[in-house]
């Protein structure tokens, strides 16, 4: 059902290991776009309803965490589905210490996008839809600042989950949490929540201390 709905939707979904080439321009009179897909809690659901792990979308679509280059940007897709990186997939997290180790001395690579489910913070005051595993959150966290430290080059987390619209700055590393796009967001407008989505941009010219990353922020409801 979940392949329908986005290839539906026009999404050409790209396997792991089968990603385009970093300096390949979707074409788009294909009438599809390339979609990497980062699983989140509800596809960790099994019968009933009830939370297992990731088996079902594994036997659909594959490994659920990934890096890969893109015309100067290296995206590190995690999977969070089960609150937490390790309890999830343990290997993704060597998987994004290479992926940072091997950007410093790469210089195709100008700057770095991180995607999970799970922000590293829930902007809302119960604090129950972000990472669990406080320590995993702090590791996540110093790998990103010493890498935008040791190399200029810009570092940044996008999150979902929390259905707030949010964006918070912890040593020059941003942290987005995306807004909700189909379930009611969790609070009020002024705060946040509304549904809609984000239209990212990149600048590979631009290095950490410069507007490197925008995001346009499109509210429909």
């Amino acid at each position: 059902l979940a392949r329908q709905v986005l290839t539906d939707a026009g999404c050409d979904l790209i396997p792991v290991g089968q990603e385009p080439a970093a300096n390949s321009t979707p074409n788009p009179k294909a009438g599809s776009i390339p979609c990497y897909y980062v699983p989140g809690n509800h596809e960790s659901y099994g019968l009933n309803n009830v939370q297992s792990d990731l088996t079902n979308f594994t036997n659909e679509f594959g490994r659920p965490y990934r890096t890969f280059d893109h015309k100067g940007t290296r995206f590190i897709l995690l999977a969070s589905s089960l609150g937490s990186l390790r309890g999830s997939a343990w290997d993704q997290l060597p998987m994004m210490q290479q992926a940072l180790a091997d950007a410093k001395n790469d210089k195709s690579v100008h700057n770095v996008l991180v995607f999970a489910h799970h922000p590293v913070d829930d902007p809302a005051e119960t604090k129950s839809s972000q990472l669990g595993d406080r320590d995993e959150v702090a590791l996540i966290e110093n790998m990103l600042t010493n890498f935008r430290d040791s190399t200029g080059k810009g570092a940044a987390m996008v999150g979902s989950h929390a259905q707030i619209a949010n964006v918070h700055r912890l040593e020059g590393v941003p942290y987005m949490v995306l807004p909700s796009s189909g379930k009611d967001p969790y609070g009020t407008p002024d705060r946040g929540g509304f549904t809609g989505w984000v239209d990212w941009s990149v600048d590979a010219r631009q290095d950490a201390g410069r507007q490197w990353l925008e995001a346009d922020v499109r509210a429909f409801a």
